[in-house]
């Protein structure tokens, strides 16, 4: 019985850890842009901003099978390689540094929004 009870005890502690409050804020910094302050990120306002730009029109291929990583839809979806070579030629604001999202920012997205 004391067992059960510090096992409980201890996810208690564990899951109130994980709804601490968080201190970001996010800014507008003009141009389309959105900064957040706790991931110390500026994010694209626009979160279709391949359909928006015209880049997808522009642009749209597809292949079905194994080259389904270049593919490039008018509806903005994109495979993985399309979309690193779009991000690595875009510039918004004057900032031209863009990089796709990681499994690590979505690791903090999870921690942050509990």
């Amino acid at each position: 019985m004391k067992n059960k009870f510090i096992k409980s005890t201890t996810l208690l502690a564990v899951t109130m850890g994980m709804l601490s409050t968080v201190n970001a804020a996010l800014y507008d910094r003009g141009n389309g842009m959105i900064y957040d302050s706790e991931q110390n990120l500026t994010w694209l306002q626009d979160a279709n901003y391949v359909v928006t730009s015209g880049y997808a029109a522009a642009n749209a291929v597809f292949v079905s099978g194994n080259k389904s990583r270049n593919n490039v839809l008018t509806d903005g979806r994109m495979g993985w390689d399309a979309a690193q070579t779009w991000v690595s030629g875009l510039t918004v604001g004057g900032f031209n540094d863009w990089r796709l999202a990681t499994v690590t920012d979505r690791a903090m997205w999870v921690v942050t929004t509990v």
